[in-house]
């Protein structure tokens, strides 16, 4: 007989599904990131080189994105943008 338990350990697969508007994607070149006690909080944002110095010297980022994820996640958050982004390094070095 199949258990409906939710507080048993199984370790399970997850597979994304991406709506047709977020396959697109948002172009971002800036980003910030703060916590609170419960939440990491990503903003992605995309932000115009100006062509000369503001005088208050801000350049305004436009949002983009805000992405909240639980503490619990960003270990493994943290560990797969570094593997992706050391495997990007080594396809796309120059010294290759």
């Amino acid at each position: 007989m199949a258990s409906d338990k939710v507080d048993e350990k199984v370790t399970l697969k997850v597979k994304m599904q991406v709506s047709r508007e977020l396959q697109e994607g948002r172009y971002s070149n800036y980003a910030t990131i703060g916590h609170s006690q419960d939440a990491f909080h990503i903003i992605f944002g995309q932000a115009m080189p100006p062509t000369k110095v503001p005088a208050d010297k801000i350049v305004v980022a436009q949002a983009v994105a805000h992405v909240v994820v639980p503490p619990r996640v960003m270990p493994d958050f943290i560990r797969a943008l570094s593997q992706n982004y050391e495997k990007y390094t080594k396809r796309h070095s120059k010294t290759n």
